[in-house]
């Protein structure tokens, strides 16, 4: 089976005979492509995965379709491995161009993704509401987007910076991915959903629904067994660490993402040294061992996070500034940098918590200290 490094010149490979590898395009740091995987059989075509529904992404699906001989309406089911823009966003295009599309995924992913796209269309008000709360500062969230005391966008306040930013993601479709987040909207839910180990049988092809919680509430993994290979998502990535945060609507449910997230990754790992087969990057050799080396990780960023706490109480924001991330110091990073940043914090200080590490207490701010 071929490997994809990232330096390579080709735009599809064929991973097992019938199973191709796709790129379509993002403009996110560090990740340049999402890979989407189409399954050919008898009756057409299954895609997992797909990419931002920008033109830049749509174009590029519909070009390595034509390449390999196929048409967008060849598509009779979508797969997704979990319900962010980067994998989903395609959706709406799809099922303009193909009525008869199945999408499919997790059947808890379904319930987090009516949660937080169906319910309101405030999520990311509330999550700003809850930044506050952690420590972020009203400054830090008006430098990437003006809003008010309340966390809405204001209208009255100019940020010339994000006008500027706004204009130059309206004007240039080379750089249309950087403005998803202003138009992405969710409204389509799935026509089919699967549980955990389900068997998908579809002409010679036996998919097993594989559960990862962790980087998403439904996460979903396909395990080939004949060809000895797992599509993996962003559960796992061969070179950086998928995000693992905790939001707003997890610390209601008191939802542990990351206990999720290393229980899965033990449970992918348990299916030993297969080929891993992620959504972006390039292949994995070997699973298990990236597993094994992502539960290490953790264990070493659980310990960080306690030295960054120091010796009083303390904000999550204030822990945040002090870990070292992989990019760029916290202070530099764009408000959904520090989102991201301070989510995956606490889900960190979540675990310590459990295990009676850590205690918090509420008054201005929810405040973290050692036991």
């Amino acid at each position: 089976m071929s490997l994809n490094k990232s330096g390579s010149t080709k735009i599809s490979i064929e991973i097992a005979p019938g199973l191709h590898q796709l790129r379509t395009p993002m403009n996110t740091p560090g990740l340049s492509f999402v890979m989407p995987y189409l399954f050919e059989y008898s009756e057409g075509l299954i895609l997992f995965d797909a990419g931002y529904g920008t033109k830049n992404a749509t174009s590029a699906l519909e070009l390595e379709l034509k390449n390999l001989g196929y048409k967008v309406s060849d598509i009779n089911m979508f797969l997704v491995s979990h319900a962010h823009p980067d994998h989903l966003g395609m959706v709406g295009w799809l099922k303009e161009k193909v009525p008869h599309l199945n999408l499919v995924m997790h059947a808890r992913e379904k319930e987090w993704l009516k949660d937080r796209w169906f319910k309101d269309n405030n999520w990311e008000e509330r999550s700003n509401r809850w930044l506050l709360k952690h420590g972020i500062t009203q400054e830090e969230i008006d430098i990437d987007y003006p809003t008010d005391s309340k966390g809405k966008i204001a209208g009255s306040k100019l940020n010339l910076k994000w006008a500027f930013d706004q204009l130059k993601g309206m004007l240039s479709s080379q750089n249309s991915d950087g403005n998803w987040r202003r138009s992405f909207e969710m409204n389509i839910l799935p026509d089919r959903t699967v549980e955990d180990e389900e068997i998908l049988e579809i002409g010679d092809w036996r998919l097993q629904a594989i559960w990862t919680p962790g980087h998403t509430p439904g996460h979903l993994c396909l395990y080939d067994s004949n060809n000895k290979m797992m599509l993996t998502g962003d559960h796992v990535l061969p070179k950086i660490t998928p995000n693992v945060s905790l939001h707003v609507e997890d610390e209601a449910t008191q939802r542990s993402p990351l206990a999720e997230y290393i229980a899965s990754l033990k449970r992918t790992a348990a299916f030993g040294g297969i080929l891993g087969l992620p959504a972006h990057e390039y292949n994995i050799e070997n699973l298990a061992n990236r597993c094994d080396f992502l539960v290490h990780h953790h264990q070493e960023r659980l310990e960080e996070i306690l030295v960054s706490i120091g010796e009083g109480a303390v904000t999550a924001a204030e822990i945040s500034s002090r870990v070292k991330w992989n990019t760029r110091s916290f202070k530099e990073f764009s408000i959904w940098q520090k989102r991201s940043a301070l989510g995956e914090t606490l889900a960190h200080l979540t675990v310590l918590e459990h295990d009676e590490r850590v205690s918090k207490f509420e008054d201005e701010f929810i405040r973290w200290e050692k036991n």
